[in-house]
């Protein structure tokens, strides 16, 4: 295609609609967002650029933080993004983020309770099986809830 970036969410809240995480046969850069989805369906992130999520759902977290991991081509275009005129507020600002995790930073003071509550929760996700036993859990109980409703 000609798009600059193709975009879906892994996974859609209300519905529970899950997209597989394929990339298309596309020049662009492919950008997921897997809010409802990171921790508890399976991806491989290599068939993205940019896998981004707030850790309010399967992380157990509150919202107002997000995380993302990005490819060396997204890397490149959010450099050159930031080298055009084009005005980016700070607080909306990929480079200023990008800037600030390399400093292990974020550009704004989150919630010390995110971060300990995200922090718990990745320590609980590798001591059960890392992201394939978080997985096997989404399965079942996505499968007791369904026999029932059957």
């Amino acid at each position: 295609t000609d798009a600059d970036l193709v975009g879906w969410a892994h996974n859609e809240t209300s519905t529970g609609a899950m997209v597989a995480v394929k990339r298309p046969k596309t020049d662009g850069l492919v950008a997921v967002d897997a809010t409802s989805g990171a921790g508890g369906l399976p991806v491989d992130i290599a068939e993205t650029d940019v896998y981004y999520f707030s850790p309010q759902k399967c992380f157990a977290s509150d919202g107002g933080l997000w995380f993302a991991a990005f490819s060396p081509a997204a890397l490149e275009r959010v450099e050159e993004i930031a080298a055009s005129d084009r005005y980016i507020p700070a607080f909306l600002d990929l480079k200023t983020a990008v800037d600030n995790s390399r400093k292990n930073q974020t550009y704004n003071t989150p919630a010390v309770a995110t971060l300990l509550m995200m922090d718990n929760q990745v320590q609980w996700m590798n001591a059960n099986g890392g992201l394939d036993g978080m997985v096997a859990r989404t399965t079942e109980s996505s499968s007791i809830l369904y026999d029932w409703a059957e």
